[in-house]
């Protein structure tokens, strides 16, 4: 009985043909509305490049606070690598230090470090930090910022507790060497990211300021070891090595809460 409803099955090629119809269909007007967009895009852009241009400094900084804030966040780890830097600078004028791993220098009567490992164990972190460069630009690449920084504050964690265990200065030495390998990372990641996440105006104050930090890490490790210098025990220095740790493990907190660099994202 034919009440005029066709109520015969559809073959299987013509539903085929069907659907092909309407994804050829639907797939032929995408690229207007996608070349629509795009256009919408870079009109946005760069009202917004113009509109960051126009700014002062401090309307940038009040435009962007959570950029300000992120990159100040990186920018610390180089107030974390300065006092690490200068460390062991100041331990070889310790007595402490120098009475445990110097010679005895007859003609002052005094301990002191003998010149060939003064300078080694001032090198081997810098030797590392080379070292650190050179391989923080393939782990950026393929990790991002924010896990290779993560991945250099780790190693922090991990390298200073080869320092801080040391009983001689060979071992001092490989401590320095491998504490190195993340201040190379720190390094190369911190200028970078910090110029990238911020909007164009900042991108200056954002890398000078890193220059500043190094002071300021000079100026706390200076301190920290002006305050232990009259201790004679091996508390003088071991107490500021252990003072390294209270850096990396709150900045790995806040780097895994940072945003990556948008360069990074879209490149």
């Amino acid at each position: 009985m034919n009440n005029g409803i066709d109520t015969q099955p559809q073959a299987a090629h013509e539903i085929e043909a069907k659907s092909s119809f309407e994804k050829g269909h639907i797939e032929h007007e995408d690229p207007t509305d996608l070349k629509s967009n795009v256009a919408d895009y870079k009109v946005d852009a760069i009202e917004a490049e113009n509109s960051e241009h126009s700014m002062t400094v401090m309307e940038a900084a009040r435009a962007y606070p959570m950029a300000c804030f992120w990159a100040f966040v990186m920018s610390f780890t180089i107030i974390m690598e300065s006092y690490d830097v200068f460390l062991m600078g100041n331990f070889l004028a310790l007595p402490a230090f120098a009475n445990r791993f110097g010679v005895l220098d007859t003609a002052t009567g005094e301990f002191v470090v003998v010149t060939k490992w003064q300078s080694a164990l001032q090198m081997s972190g810098q030797l590392g930090a080379l070292i650190g460069v050179f391989l923080a630009g393939p782990i950026t690449s393929r990790i991002g910022y924010r896990w290779a920084t993560l991945l250099g504050l780790a190693l922090m964690n991990a390298t200073i507790f080869v320092t801080f265990f040391a009983n001689s200065l060979p071992v001092f030495f490989v401590g320095q060497l491998l504490e190195g390998l993340p201040w190379g990372i720190f390094i190369a990641n911190a200028p970078a990211y910090c110029s990238e996440i911020v909007p164009l105006r900042l991108r200056a104050p954002a890398t000078q300021i890193l220059q500043m930090f190094w002071a300021v890490g000079s100026i706390i490790v200076g301190a920290v070891t002006f305050v232990y210098n009259g201790r004679l025990d091996k508390s003088a220095y071991k107490i500021p090595i252990a003072l390294q740790w209270m850096f990396p493990t709150p900045l790995m907190v806040l780097m895994f809460l940072a945003p990556e660099s948008p360069w990074w994202l879209f490149f």
